[in-house]
């Protein structure tokens, strides 16, 4: 099997960026309880995409390619500059549809509830039954998590895959539903599985508000790639 080198990869922050924007990636600052106002957070979405933008401009500066790498260099320039167009026109789209913001902020909501709930420190390391669960976490009302201090984060690309695809999801004619396809690439542990996750929520809720009772049926399709690492293993083991 072909084997190559992988430089060492991070998803947190950059050391350059903003604190006072990180913020902004806070679930629960994006969810129906956030204290920030429409305006206030859609204009620092369009600086958590602007940080982006800089990251990439700051690269093109600095990359020197061989000239028979140049041709690959200009297409991943070119990716990288439609890449921040598509998450500007998303985070205009986000403001000027209601039913977009709205589905947002749920969907918001309930990533921070489940990330909440999936918190080893509080439900335990294990799957365990609810009748083990500490009876002072009243975890059917609402304000348990709304009071809550718990502050997750999404990572910067988590938060930028779900901008990438709002416009698209609700949008039946966007030319991004129809002619482009994302991939997340990532090792195992990086956080792909919030990343779609989030954008499976806002799906949901906002096909529920558009379509009523004729939002019944299947939503999402998803081919979880742990049944082909079984696959993988499992023909290892009759190999060997």
């Amino acid at each position: 099997m072909p084997e190559v080198d992988i430089k060492n990869y991070s998803n947190a922050f950059k050391d350059t960026f903003p604190k006072e924007l990180k913020e902004i990636t806070e679930l629960k600052q994006l969810s129906i309880w956030t204290d920030l106002d429409k305006s206030t957070i859609i204009q620092k979405l369009k600086l958590f995409a602007q940080e982006y933008k800089n990251w990439t401009t700051t690269k093109q500066e600095t990359t020197i390619a061989e000239e028979n790498y140049r041709k690959s260099l200009n297409t991943v320039l070119e990716k990288q500059n439609k890449t921040y167009d598509r998450l500007i026109k998303n985070i205009d789209f986000l403001n000027s549809d209601e039913i977009a913001f709205k589905s947002f902020l749920l969907a918001n909501t309930a990533m921070y509830i489940q990330m909440l709930i999936s918190n080893k420190d509080l439900f335990g390391k294990k799957g365990i039954e609810l009748n083990e669960i500490d009876s002072n976490l009243n975890y059917n009302d609402l304000y348990f998590f709304k009071n809550h201090s718990f502050k997750p984060n999404y990572r910067p690309f988590q938060l930028a895959f779900f901008l990438l695809n709002l416009e698209s999801t609700i949008n039946e004619n966007s030319n991004d539903r129809n002619n482009v396809v994302d991939l997340l690439w990532f090792p195992t542990g990086g956080g792909k599985t919030e990343a779609y996750l989030a954008i499976t929520a806002f799906t949901m809720i906002s096909r529920r508000i558009l379509h009523g009772k004729d939002s019944e049926g299947v939503s999402v399709i998803m081919r979880y790639t742990l049944r082909l690492l079984d696959s993988t293993n499992n023909l290892k083991e009759q190999r060997n």
